[in-house]
């Protein structure tokens, strides 16, 4: 049953000036979203301790690192149902469960020294870390902000992702040094807990309902209408194989230190190269969603195509250290689209009552992707020592990725629009009127 006067809320955010009530709740929210995008950088503590946790475990790295694969597969696997559950349980509900488990999960893997035992906490993170991470956060900022600044505060609450990943890569060496790969991954649990859990209980709000009494009662029978009634099967196929595209393009994050170590570039000149790509991330972002807000869809795709289309090509073909100066921002930039432009274009494609679901689903597609984008640019630098094929492959990956999302968004609002002057509107259920 969903918490009375928190998913069912009276206050509109349609209210000018809104309700000193919804502008706390809202804000308090945004706080918590915001926390639990600082989560997501947990990859990047994962990553720092891979040397001690073969240490520990006694195993190489790939051993050691399918406690990761699993994490990512169990989580992208559960997106879709996440989606699903929101209009029924309500995101803040989910928040709380998911976190519990990821920090249960996380400090029950700080004590085992069984490899097994490890993947299967590994497993139950997955289940967790699946309902209050990056889709939960999306979710909450789509139903909370209504407003034209949508996109703006989006991006700035996704930077919590990169403040967290450049605060790790200080923080976690010292940790390790002092108290081992146990200590690190207790380090992360206590994390969760606050990030995770806390926020949960005492920031988020679940957003209110924006609908008639129809189909308030049609989200609390879960009958709401199917994609398929409601004409968006072909849309929401554009708009995951359109994310999919941009997800692949992920893996280029990983295979800079390569690349940079190929080309002969000293290391600790690439290590600032690395850097400069993380904290772009805190500037990308907020940036992507301000371009959106003002520009529009149209104008920020503009925008990402200039970033896919110069960027990679840039790096593929440049001979001049000093121009990685620029070229990291602009890849930064394109790869914030997976982030920012594709919530933000499903937003705008489906109803909101259909946005969680379709979000899942997109997110379920879109994590495939990304689990598979390293081992492809692994695979074709393997098959032609070079990386310039996959970098060519990725402008026109990024650029078609963009073109179906623009497409999807497209269609999707024109069915949606279709829908919505066909049916009728306030009519009880329980009157037994039948809608088409």
């Amino acid at each position: 049953m969903k918490e009375k006067s928190d998913v069912l809320e009276q206050f509109s955010l349609d209210a000018v000036p809104l309700h000193p009530r919804v502008r706390r709740d809202r804000l308090r929210s945004t706080l918590g979203a915001t926390c639990l995008t600082f989560c997501v950088s947990f990859v990047v503590a994962f990553g720092l301790l891979v040397p001690s946790g073969t240490k520990h475990f006694g195993v190489g790295v790939s051993a050691y690192l399918v406690h990761y694969t699993l994490l990512a597969a169990v989580s992208g696997l559960c997106f879709g149902l996440v989606g699903k559950l929101v209009p029924r349980v309500g995101i803040r509900r989910l928040v709380i469960i998911g976190g519990s488990i990821t920090t249960i999960s996380i400090f029950a893997m700080s004590l085992t020294t069984n490899l097994y035992l490890f993947y299967f906490f590994a497993v139950l993170s997955g289940v967790g870390w699946s309902s209050c991470t990056l889709v939960a956060a999306t979710i909450i900022i789509n139903g909370w902000h209504l407003h034209q600044r949508r996109g703006s505060v989006l991006g700035a609450v996704l930077a919590g992702n990169a403040v967290g990943g450049v605060l790790w890569g200080l923080v976690m060496p010292t940790v390790v040094q002092m108290y081992g790969w146990s200590g690190g991954m207790q380090l992360l649990a206590i994390c969760a807990l606050a990030m995770m859990v806390l926020p949960g209980v005492l920031l988020i709000k679940n957003p209110p309902v924006r609908t008639t009494q129809q189909d308030q009662t049609a989200l609390t029978t879960s009958r709401l209408p199917s994609l398929r009634a409601s004409g968006l099967r072909f849309a929401v196929a554009l708009l995951v194989i359109g994310a999919f595209a941009l997800a692949l393009e992920g893996g280029s994050v990983q295979i800079l230190p390569t690349l940079f170590a190929d080309r002969g570039i000293d290391p600790v000149k690439a290590g600032v190269f690395v850097s400069l790509y993380a904290v772009g991330g805190i500037v990308t972002k907020p940036l992507f969603g301000f371009i959106y807000d003002r520009f529009g869809p149209r104008g920020a795709s503009f925008a990402a195509w200039i970033a896919f289309m110069i960027g990679f090509p840039w790096l593929a073909l440049t001979t001049s250290e000093n121009s990685y100066y620029i070229i990291i921002p602009l890849i930064s930039l394109a790869l914030t689209t997976y982030t920012v432009m594709v919530p933000l274009i499903v937003s705008d494609a489906v109803a909101p009552e259909h946005f969680s679901n379709v979000f899942g689903k997109t997110m379920m597609i879109g994590s495939l992707g990304l689990a598979i984008s390293t081992p492809m640019w692994g695979l074709l630098y393997d098959l032609t020592g070079d990386f310039t094929p996959a970098l060519y492959a990725a402008s026109v990956l990024g650029t078609l990725g963009m073109v179906l999302l623009l497409v999807g968004r497209h269609w999707g609002k024109k069915q949606t629009l279709k829908v919505a002057s066909s049916e009728p509107v306030d009519v009880p259920v329980s009157a037994g009127a039948s809608t088409h």
